[in-house]
């Protein structure tokens, strides 16, 4: 690849001028080529181009990598734009596009470091979300979460929080609600309210308190 010339458009984001066109990267999805490298052909402009340079199949690899990897972040930025993502499924949704491995971690890594991207701020959104939507008991909210990558401190952390205020008496009772009016036979209601996520004791107390 030849690099006729190099832009700092901002504080390690780079736009480069190569024979094919242009296009960018941040210096810090660079793996093996020191960002030095680059920085030293600074001096574009549009009537000023210098003397072309051509790099080594290894340090052409590595542009380009880096190249791929800020595609990755403006594509996974497009998502969180619109709704809190996990790490996860943002992954998943990356490599549907054909982003590769290690430009997903790349792009997904500086995102977090940035907090634009939090798995924490995650859960806890998604668990009020859920939990007021379809009444779901702990266990049953730990899988969903469980399923979608979160690690389980952050999991264990965020339930404790949110069950530190709202009462799994109340969402069973929710929960137990719905079911009567669906008119679910009453020897089916234990079982259904275990597949929701409540514990044994928790359903046998609102069974028992509904006077079925």
């Amino acid at each position: 690849m030849i690099i006729c010339a190099v832009e700092e458009v901002s504080s390690g984001y780079l736009k480069i001028m190569s024979g094919t066109g242009p296009f960018f990267i941040r210096t810090e999805y660079l793996s093996f080529l020191s960002p030095d490298s680059l920085k030293c052909l600074i001096n574009y402009s549009l009537n000023n181009i210098i003397e072309p340079k051509e790099f080594l199949q290894e340090e052409e690899d590595d542009i380009l990598n880096a190249k791929e990897a800020l595609l990755a972040e403006k594509a996974a930025l497009k998502s969180l734009a619109r709704s809190e993502q996990c790490r996860f499924m943002l992954a998943q949704k990356l490599y549907e596009k054909n982003f590769s491995k290690a430009a997903v971690n790349k792009a997904l890594d500086f995102l977090e470091s940035k907090d634009f991207l939090n798995d924490m701020r995650f859960a806890s959104s998604w668990i009020r979300t859920r939990a007021i939507a379809k009444a779901e008991g702990r266990k049953k909210l730990e899988l969903e979460l469980a399923a979608r990558g979160i690690k389980r401190t952050c999991i264990k952390d965020v339930l404790d929080k949110y069950f530190s205020e709202t009462s799994e008496i109340e969402l069973c009772n929710k929960a137990l609600s719905k079911l009567l009016r669906l008119k679910t036979p009453s020897d089916k209601l234990f079982n259904k309210l275990i597949q929701k996520g409540f514990s044994v004791k928790i359903v046998n107390t609102v069974i028992s308190q509904s006077n079925l």
